[in-house]
């Protein structure tokens, strides 16, 4: 297909229509009909829906989709929330997400996956169940002492939410004793890819449904590289670590503890398998008491928890590499222990400090960065007037700190 002769920005409009009308509708007919999608959470492409769903499981254990037919009053969500949480003697956290999951949608239409990736989002311990609105169900259960078995039969046919909630709550009674740290991850069956919405019959009709839509979406997509191509080929100032410590600790405190409690488990049953004669085992010991001290204190700001998860994650590599530099890294503590001295340009000033081996050989430092969200604006960990930022990256005798800070005596 020849174009015509166009100025530069023109013909990048025109051609960017008719391409995207073309292979558009290709491109969806693929992703229907492919029902391979991820195997792991880290190949999921885009968290947003996921990271959505555990904000607001963090305020009420229920999720349901506005895509399902039948959608709760308040009063009846309040009824949902208050059976979830009474659920399993109210001892162990319970999550139910109803929700759609086409092939199409990240996962692959996977709901253990969805579950999977809720647990790495939110780091928040117990059972979770996925109701699909094809009527699928999975369960998934992190550090929790039952086993979730569920019957599909048990589901009703309607998965009227009310319903399905009384009928997983019953059959979650019924589940054994039995504690899991993390059940594995499983591939589903795929989807039912007849539920999804069917293209009209008539070849004309379907053509220009699928074409004038891709001509659109081609012209937006021109337009906006070529008034904006610098801001989206630029890289992302915050992509690592740094950016889920900004979103965590702009609002509920629940995730950050949520991966010290994790980190403290790992910890406790590393260093109780570990020798007494083991050299990294007194370090080890001190950043699990000091790290312990702060998860069981209450009311404190987020940058102590963070604090907190910098220490006991510096007493498991303790334990790995106990001759390994004790100094964290300036740039992100979360990294390996500091190993040189480097000069970083960073928020426009020439800092020059201990870093790890990963920030010392990445050319960009401001990605590999730990940032946090204090004073309504986000701030360089090493750029806060905070007391316990100072202990995470100070590494020294951070019992007698956190101690001191949190006026506790001998």
């Amino acid at each position: 297909m020849n174009l015509p002769s166009l100025p530069g920005p023109a013909s990048a409009l025109v051609a960017s229509a008719l391409l995207t009308s073309v292979l558009l509708p290709g491109a969806a007919a693929m992703a229907r009909t492919s029902s391979e999608g991820p195997s792991t959470v880290a190949e999921i492409e885009d968290l947003t829906r996921v990271a959505r769903v555990a904000e607001e499981l963090e305020q009420n254990p229920v999720h349901v989709s506005h895509l399902l037919p039948v959608q709760p009053d308040e009063e009846v969500r309040l009824a949902m929330a208050g059976q979830v949480a009474d659920a399993l003697d109210g001892d162990v956290p319970l999550y139910v997400v109803m929700y759609a999951a086409p092939p199409t949608d990240e996962t692959g239409g996977q709901p253990t996956l969805f579950l999977h990736a809720l647990h790495e989002v939110s780091g928040a311990p117990g059972v979770y169940v996925a109701v699909t609105t094809d009527g699928r169900l999975a369960t998934a259960a992190f550090d929790s002492p039952v086993t979730p078995v569920i019957d599909d039969a048990a589901l009703p046919r309607a998965l009227r939410p009310v319903d399905t909630v009384s009928a997983v709550v019953a059959e979650l009674e019924e589940s054994p004793r039995t504690p899991v740290e993390a059940t594995p991850l499983t591939r589903d069956a795929a989807p039912d890819v007849e539920q999804e919405t069917q293209l009209p019959t008539s070849r004309v009709g379907r053509g220009w449904e699928l074409a004038i839509p891709g001509a659109v979406l081609g012209l937006a997509v021109a337009g906006v590289y070529l008034r904006w191509s610098a801001r989206f080929t630029s890289p992302a100032p915050d992509q690592v670590s740094g950016a889920w410590f900004a979103l965590a600790s702009r609002g509920s405190r629940s995730r950050i503890r949520n991966r010290l409690a994790r980190e403290l488990r790992s910890l406790r049953r590393e260093f109780e398998a570990t020798p007494s004669d083991h050299p990294g085992l007194p370090r080890a010991r001190e950043a699990y008491d000091a790290a312990g001290l702060i998860a069981c204190s209450r009311g404190l700001p987020a940058t102590a928890l963070v604090c907190g998860l910098v220490l006991a994650r510096h007493g498991r590599r303790a334990l790995a590499h106990p001759f390994a530099s004790g100094v964290p890294c300036r740039n992100n503590p979360l990294h390996s222990p500091a190993t040189e001295r480097r000069d970083f340009h960073l928020d426009a000033t020439l800092r020059r400090w201990r870093v790890c081996e990963a920030c010392a050989d990445t050319p960009n430092a401001r990605g590999e960065a730990m940032y946090l969200r204090h004073g309504g604006r986000r701030v360089h960990v090493s750029d806060m007037d905070d007391p316990w930022t100072m202990i995470a990256l100070d590494g020294r005798e951070p019992f007698a700190q956190a101690r001191t800070l949190l006026g506790v005596r001998s």
